[in-house]
């Protein structure tokens, strides 16, 4: 149940960028970044030493490069064995940040995971309990996410707060 709840978060920030609307720039993220690459945004010995466990592999997916005209995106998964992983999810869109966190709110609160303001990490995020999911609005065209799930941590949501630090957020 707790894999289907995390599938389908990842689903709901696809969707989210997938339904921005169109016009995002042609650059990265954090640190000049390409977001096209989440597996490069943020490096395997960075997450094992912030989580407290090695990262077995990481595998890129959900590459969209914006070439249909929907927003430029991608996501890696962070493996540290059996059922436990982490999923860091990147995107851009060219809604500003109010209106990027009042859509994720509201879509989440369809989907019937309610989500909480978190301080103090970007201009705006939103952390979801149920889906152990950050979400972080740096400024206005990006966000990236950041799912955990069983790594190993007793509180996910410092865990993904201090992620979402070591990446510069």
């Amino acid at each position: 149940m707790a894999k289907l709840r995390m599938l389908g978060a990842i689903a709901v920030a696809a969707m989210l960028t997938a339904c921005s609307g169109g016009g995002a720039s042609a650059g990265g993220s954090a640190g000049g970044s390409n977001v096209l690459d989440a597996c490069a945004l943020l490096d395997k010995s960075v997450v094992a030493k912030t989580l407290g466990r090695p990262v077995q592999s990481t595998e890129l997916s959900a590459v969209h490069d914006g070439s249909e005209g929907s927003e430029r995106f991608s996501q890696c998964t962070y493996k540290f064995g059996e059922l436990d992983m982490l999923v860091f999810a990147s995107g851009q869109s060219s809604d500003s940040v109010a209106d990027l966190t009042t859509r994720f709110r509201d879509q989440m609160q369809i989907a019937k995971a309610p989500t909480a303001d978190v301080a103090g990490v970007g201009k705006a995020a939103l952390w979801n309990e149920d889906l152990h999911a950050l979400w972080v609005f740096p400024g206005n065209d990006r966000y990236y996410g950041f799912t955990l799930y069983k790594v190993g941590q007793p509180d996910q949501k410092a865990a993904a707060v201090a992620l979402a630090r070591e990446f510069g957020l």
